[in-house]
C-alpha cells in the first residue's frame, strides 16, 4: 500500500510526509507539487492506495479538475484536503459531485493520521455510500463521515484550529521571528546568525513555540504558524 500527497505547500507537504512515515512506517509515501505532476504519476499506471489532494492544487481548477481526474481514473481513491476557507459554492459543488471525502488542513496532524488510517481501512466506502449514511450533519463539514465511525466527532478540526490560533497569539515577538525562520527551513545555527542571538537561545525559543502550539517537532510548528499567518489571524 502507498499514499500520494498532492500539495504545493512545501512546509505542509513535508510535515504531512513526516507524520505519515512515522505512523505508517511500512508504507511508501509519494508526493506531487502540482496537478501536472500528479497526472504524470497516474499516467505511469501505478495507482496509490490513497491520494490526499489539496483543494487549491495548482493546475487542478478546483472541483472541475478533481472531477476530470476521477473520470479519467475512476479507480483512484481520493480524499480532499481543504483550507477551511473555501466558499459556499465550492462546498456545494464538491458535495454534488460525490467525488471524494474531505478534511480540513487545519486539523492537527495526529487527527489527520487517525482519519487516514480509517480511510485506508475502509476503501470500499465511496462518497455515495457516505452520503446515504449521513446523520443530519450539514454538507459543509470539514471532516469525513464514514461507516461505523461515530467517534469521529472528536476529530473536529475547528477545535484544533482554535487551540493552535490561541497558541500562535501567545507567541512573543522573538518567538514569531524564530517561527518565521522555521518556515524558511533554517537550522538553529542559521536562525542564531540571522537574529544575532546564541544557538542555545534559539533552542529555547523553538521549545517554547512547540509547547504553545501543542506540537512535537519544529516541522509541525512551522506548518501551523504558516497556516495561521495565511489566514491573517
Amino acid at each position: 500500500m502507498d499514499i500520494l500527497i498532492a500539495d504545493h505547500n512545501n512546509v505542509y507537504r513535508t510535515a504531512l510526509i513526516q507524520a505519515l512515515k512515522s505512523r505508517f512506517s511500512q508504507m511508501e509515501i509519494r508526493a506531487a507539487h502540482n496537478f501536472y505532476a500528479l497526472e504524470d504519476i497516474l499516467n505511469s499506471g501505478t495507482f496509490p492506495s490513497l491520494i490526499l489532494i489539496d483543494s487549491n492544487l495548482p493546475g487542478s481548477s478546483g472541483v472541475a479538475g478533481i472531477a476530470q481526474l476521477k473520470r479519467k481514473y475512476p479507480e483512484i481513491y481520493l480524499c480532499l484536503m481543504t483550507s477551511g476557507v473555501e466558499n459556499h459554492l465550492f462546498q456545494e459543488r464538491l458535495y454534488a459531485t460525490r467525488l471524494c471525502q474531505s478534511f480540513s488542513k487545519t486539523a492537527s496532524l495526529s487527527n489527520i493520521m487517525k482519519i487516514t488510517a480509517r480511510l485506508l481501512a475502509a476503501p470500499h466506502l465511496k462518497p455515495e455510500k457516505i452520503e446515504k449514511e449521513r446523520t443530519g450533519n450539514t454538507i459543509h463539514e470539514n471532516w469525513i463521515q464514514v461507516k461505523q465511525m461515530s467517534d469521529m466527532r472528536e476529530l473536529s478540526p475547528q477545535n484544533d484550529e482554535d487551540k493552535i490560533r490561541r497558541g500562535v497569539l501567545k507567541l512573543t515577538r522573538r518567538e514569531r521571528e524564530v517561527a518565521t525562520l522555521l518556515i524558511d527551513e533554517c537550522s538553529n545555527l542559521q536562525i542564531a546568525e540571522r537574529l544575532g542571538i546564541k544557538t542555545v537561545t534559539v533552542k529555547l525559543h523553538v521549545r517554547n513555540i512547540m509547547k504553545k502550539l501543542h506540537v512535537s517537532n519544529r516541522t509541525e510548528a512551522a506548518y501551523y504558524v504558516h497556516e495561521m499567518r495565511a489566514k491573517s489571524i
